[in-house]
């Protein structure tokens, strides 16, 4: 079964056998991590599907022909480590036993070859490879990560640091974290001064949230 590898930067097409192990496709699954929250169950945070990732066994074969492989395994090395080139080679792998075939460019990420086969003037006629691919995605599909926005909150009358973190964050004990970011009295008589308990707190000031 033929395995073809094509590229369009810089243009280059191999044609490989299939060897005797069958193609490994992983990755494209899951993405989610657990966050953990005090005291509660944690919840799922989705970041996003991890790359997808495909392993080969391939035979270049020029033995029966008596024909040297060495200048397709030359453009497989070249695609390979991006030599001279400003991009990385972005390459689509066509086969019967290949998943996606078409729909995923895929970049090199790890080649190994051994040659199994010379001809009489020492050129290698048949070689064994195993190559790794990595899906390749484009620039202009990479998503910059948001800016993280400052919580805030205004004091309402009756509120304390304890409350504020009570209803805010989930827990009044953390009233210290709201506390650290609020180091001072940004209004009231005592603006500017330092605060120093739960209850040091001003209607109508707004205070920063961890």
């Amino acid at each position: 079964m033929n395995v073809t590898l094509t590229c369009d930067n810089p243009i280059a097409r191999i044609v490989f056998l299939l060897g005797e192990d069958a193609p490994t496709f992983s990755g494209g699954y899951g993405g989610w991590s657990e966050v953990e929250r005090p005291k509660r169950s944690p919840i799922a945070h989705w970041n996003g599907s991890p790359a997808r990732r495909l392993e080969l066994s391939l035979i270049l074969d020029g033995f029966a022909s008596d024909t040297s492989v060495d200048t397709d395994l030359f453009v497989l090395s070249r695609l390979a480590s991006a030599s001279g080139l400003t991009d990385p080679p972005k390459v689509r792998v066509i086969g019967e036993a290949i998943p996606g075939q078409l729909l995923i460019e895929w970049v090199i990420e790890d080649l190994t070859w051994q040659a199994t086969a010379l001809d009489d003037a020492g050129a290698r006629t048949r070689v064994g490879v195993s190559l790794t691919l990595l899906e390749a995605v484009n620039d202009d599909l990479i998503e910059r990560s948001p800016r993280k926005r400052t919580k805030t909150y205004k004091v309402k009358k009756g509120d304390t640091l304890a409350t504020i973190a009570a209803g805010q964050l989930g827990l009044g004990s953390r009233w210290r974290e709201v506390l650290k970011l609020n180091p001072k009295f940004t209004k009231g008589p005592k603006k500017g001064k330092k605060r120093r308990a739960t209850k040091d707190v001003v209607v109508g000031e707004v205070l920063r949230l961890p």
